[in-house]
């Protein structure tokens, strides 16, 4: 699995160009730090998004985009129970064998 992170300085081109490298260099996951977050969604074909939790949008610090065509094969569990803020993420990411949960990677964002 290829992982890349990436501070976008929350510029809606800096975000999509990530996104873009991502994809060319073959990585499944992209942690954003400061990503576009504006009046316009954001949103990318190549990836879904996952964020944290936030009453106020503007607050949000991290967020996780996961290749979309890898969806299929893996079993995604956003861990807000374990950590609920605007600058840290937690996600658990199984591999599937056989329809079975084989091991588990821990991917934690993290603005500081």
């Amino acid at each position: 699995m290829i992982v890349i992170q990436h501070n976008c300085c929350k510029t809606y081109t800096v975000t999509i160009a990530i996104l873009e490298i991502a994809l060319e260099k073959g990585a499944g996951v992209v942690c954003l730090q400061e990503p576009y977050i504006g009046k316009k969604e954001i949103s990318h074909p190549g990836f879904t998004f996952y964020w944290p939790e936030a009453e106020e949008r503007k607050k949000i610090r991290v967020g996780i985009a996961i290749k979309k065509d890898i969806l299929g094969s893996w079993i995604l569990e956003h861990r807000i129970d374990l950590i609920n803020s605007t600058n840290i993420q937690c996600l658990d990411i199984w591999d599937v064998v056989r329809g079975t949960k084989s091991w588990k990677t821990r991917l934690v964002n993290i603005y500081d």
